[in-house]
């Protein structure tokens, strides 16, 4: 019985597919679930399958029409190409766009809270813009407040993204589009100085452990932006409260220890920039060493914040030791990056 509940589940989710790809409609895989409640006692059941689907033949979910639910947000100075969501998706002609999608400013006026990241962004077809500053954001309070207190003025051209908690997959794929189309721009992660945030800043930076089969999306050039000093350099620097921090919880701590090896993996193996990876574990000590945590929203001067670590590269000052001592002695072929005090 079990066998033949499994093979029904199987064809089920087959036929729905194969509906898609024929029909050129998107669906979630929430929606799938629902289609066959009567089949899956949890989504997580209906997941699994869709897992195994996208394993055995080898490609992206996306490719099966199936896709994310989309949070993210954008503004910026930067016009997308956006693909179609009518059926096929490869014709907007006649409605601002062209055969195969429709252009979307970053700036336009009806959007002043920032346009809806689309959930086919793995389609996206073009990214144009002049910016080489992109901010990845946390919380959407953040997002919100670094625009009305004019982020965009204050570092034109830029761009300004938030996934509105953990990163959900069309807000990376829209975000790699970026990083390829820009010629791989500075991006700096803002997130709350605790190690949930370091970990959705890790995910934007480094990708998801044990993820479906999906391209490669890391960004490994993102740098958490950070405070010397953790929350006594907040404090100072930025009009952070005393009663605004909180002691790290064991959980805390746990998460923020298995980021360290996480980091330490990643430099080790030299798949990606090391220097990057360098940085986010000295945020990650930096946050165990101090003990105590604490949100954005608490910092009284967070524009002046951001306008510290866009000058220092996210608060860590780059040494490109590499360019310059390749074969001195006492000297090691790896870009590092180091704080310097004195940095105002």
């Amino acid at each position: 019985a079990r066998r033949a509940l499994r093979l029904q589940r199987w064809l089920a989710l087959l036929d729905d597919v194969h509906g898609l790809l024929f029909s050129g409609r998107h669906a979630t895989p929430r929606e799938l679930f629902y289609t066959h409640a009567g089949l899956f006692e949890r989504q997580q059941q209906s997941n699994d399958l869709l897992k195994g689907l996208c394993r055995a033949l080898e490609v992206p979910r996306h490719y099966l029409r199936l896709v994310g639910t989309a949070k993210g947000l954008v503004r910026g100075h930067v016009r997308l190409l956006e693909p179609c969501l009518a059926k096929g998706g490869n014709s907007c002609e006649g409605d601002g766009g062209t055969a195969t999608g429709c252009w979307v400013d970053g700036l336009d006026p009806l959007e002043p809270g920032g346009h809806s990241i689309s959930p086919i962004c793995a389609h996206l077809v073009r990214v144009e813009a002049m910016a080489q500053l992109v901010l990845v954001v946390e919380k959407e309070t953040v997002f919100h407040r670094l625009l009305s207190e004019g982020i965009l003025e204050q570092h034109r051209p830029c761009i300004v993204v938030t996934g509105r908690g953990f990163p959900d997959v069309p807000t990376r794929y829209f975000l790699r589009r970026v990083h390829q189309d820009l010629g791989a721009p500075r991006i700096l992660a803002l997130t709350d100085f605790d190690a949930s945030g370091l970990a959705i800043g890790a995910t934007y930076a480094f990708g998801t452990e044990g993820a479906w089969m999906q391209d490669d999306l890391a960004l490994p050039n993102t740098v958490p932006l950070v405070c010397p000093g953790g929350a006594m350099g907040a404090a100072a620097r930025f009009g952070l409260l005393a009663t605004d921090t909180v002691p790290l919880t064991a959980r805390d701590m746990a998460v923020a220890k298995g980021l360290l090896k996480r980091f330490s993996r990643l430099r080790a193996g030299g798949a990606i920039c090391p220097a990057a990876a360098l940085a986010w574990e000295k945020a990650t000590k930096l946050l165990l060493e101090g003990g105590v945590k604490y949100e954005l929203d608490a910092l009284d001067r967070l524009s002046e914040f951001v306008d510290f670590g866009v000058r220092t590269q996210g608060g860590w000052t780059a040494h490109p030791i590499l360019d310059r001592s390749v074969g001195s002695p006492g000297t090691t072929n790896t870009t590092r990056q180091i704080w310097d005090k004195n940095v105002p």
